[in-house]
């Protein structure tokens, strides 16, 4: 505000910059009121702040454009913004997000994030490194990785000596597939060299030393085992994720005590304390102009 003072008074006139309380300041006994308390609460999630600042004592003059600005916060995320979480190469994650009432978003891969309270390029650089914790990478690989065959794999079953008998063959959802000579063979649950292995003992019975591989063209899952523990593939090309605004909800300022009208008013800049009274109907005659209180939450409280 333009005009500010400090008075140990107590102020007839009260505003705050909240998320999830409206404050209230009493007056004394006798004191004629103006506003027991006008509280400015943005609606979409808690501002984020750190502490509670002492209360603005604001003589408000009588013309409206010397009263000072509300100075509400929009560069940080509400309760209710709506955000598009982008990943340019791997389009299939991409997903618009609405901040839900716990302040968090839901995500691919990562689960729940908080957003409320940061800013659009805070939340992206959290998901950076979140992503990167993820993120596939060629030059730490175990060694001793085995793939599993599963259902629904599509795989070759090249001979050296007697191609007549090669196969493109899917595994059947009961684990076995169908080969010539051998009909059916278990395939789920086995590494590829263990699959190898059962067939050329199968095939033993048919021919003379057969010599055979097989080749997964197509796999059904990127989980595999290391030292018997199932694990799962990284993420590939996820770790350059961004983050914007696709839509705000509305901020809110509460105007409440010695007015007409007590009840929210939408701040849309450069709202002023005078036009957010007037907003709201005006003042009562009992209400005293003359002494405004601004209280304000700072970034990070709860």
């Amino acid at each position: 505000m333009d005009l500010m003072r400090r008075s140990g008074e107590t102020p007839g006139f009260a505003m705050e910059f909240v998320r999830s309380r409206i404050f209230a300041v009493p007056p004394p006994r006798g004191a004629r009121l103006l506003v027991a308390g006008v509280a400015a609460v943005l609606m979409a999630a808690a501002m984020g702040c750190a502490s509670i600042e002492r209360p603005h004592v604001v003589d408000l003059p009588a013309r409206l454009s010397a009263a000072g600005e509300m100075n509400v916060r929009l560069d940080t995320l509400e309760v209710g913004d709506s955000l598009w979480v982008r990943f340019p190469y791997r389009p299939d994650l991409t997903q618009r997000v609405q901040i839900g009432a716990d302040g968090r978003v839901g995500l691919p891969l990562v689960g729940a994030m908080d957003a409320a309270s940061l800013t659009s390029a805070e939340l992206e650089s959290r998901l950076r490194r979140r992503f990167a914790e993820i993120a596939y990478d060629p030059l730490h690989q175990p060694s001793d990785k085995q793939y599993l065959i599963n259902t629904g794999d599509k795989l070759e079953i090249r001979f050296r000596d007697a191609q007549k008998l090669n196969a493109d063959v899917v595994v059947r959802p009961d684990g076995k597939i169908s080969l010539d000579l051998v009909k059916s063979v278990i395939a789920e649950g086995k590494t590829p060299e263990q699959l190898e292995k059962d067939l050329i003992r199968a095939y033993s019975t048919f021919l003379t030393n057969p010599d055979l591989v097989v080749i997964v063209k197509e796999f059904t899952s990127e989980r595999f085992y290391v030292a018997g523990r199932l694990m799962r593939q990284g993420a590939k090309d996820v770790d350059d994720v961004m983050v914007t605004v696709a839509s705000y909800a509305p901020r809110l300022v509460y105007v409440a005590g010695e007015v007409r009208s007590p009840g929210f008013v939408r701040y849309q800049p450069p709202l002023t304390a005078l036009e957010a009274i007037i907003a709201a109907g005006g003042t009562l005659r009992s209400a005293s102009i003359g002494r405004v209180v601004v209280l304000r939450r700072e970034r990070g409280a709860t």
